[in-house]
């Protein structure tokens, strides 16, 4: 049997260079496992052990590349198909985020205007101010300002 740190170095390196979904990598690197855990290379350090697999089945890279042409068309194109959804749904959620930024920056903005044209609403009464003075103060009770009448009348 072979040094099982050096079948895991090897699978990593396999993994990292398959394009497919989880689910396949997962049971293509199984199978590879179980395969290269069965080959017999005895008495040898994890190194020596792992460039005898690279020598014997080749690098990660080329054996990736194998695996994924042994593939069926049909797991391929399912596993772009995911892969497309979730793009798509990444987009959705980041546009819906940037939407909502939108809006409350522009809730902010109506705000700090308002407050700059010396409209504050203050314990349900509306003062306008000019010039650090009020101008107008609105009795309790009233709450628009058809209701007021000029007191100069």
């Amino acid at each position: 049997m072979i040094d099982k740190k050096a079948v895991k170095k090897y699978c990593r390196g396999v993994r990292a260079n398959l394009y497919c979904t989880n689910r396949i990598k997962q049971q293509l690197i199984r199978g590879l496992c179980d395969e290269l855990l069965d080959y017999p290379a005895d008495n040898l350090s994890t190194e020596e052990a792992y460039t005898k697999l690279v020598e014997e089945y080749g690098a990660p890279s080329k054996t990736a590349a194998d695996l994924l042409s042994a593939l069926d068309s049909v797991d391929l194109a399912e596993s772009a198909q995911q892969t497309g959804k979730k793009m798509k749904i990444a987009f959705c959620v980041t546009f819906s985020c940037m939407v909502i930024a939108f809006l409350g920056f522009m809730l902010w903005l109506v705000s700090e205007a308002n407050s700059m044209l010396g409209i504050h609403y203050i314990d349900e009464q509306i003062q306008v101010i000019e010039n650090n003075t009020v101008v107008h103060e609105f009795p309790d009770g009233v709450s628009d300002l058809d209701d007021v009448t000029d007191p100069k009348e």
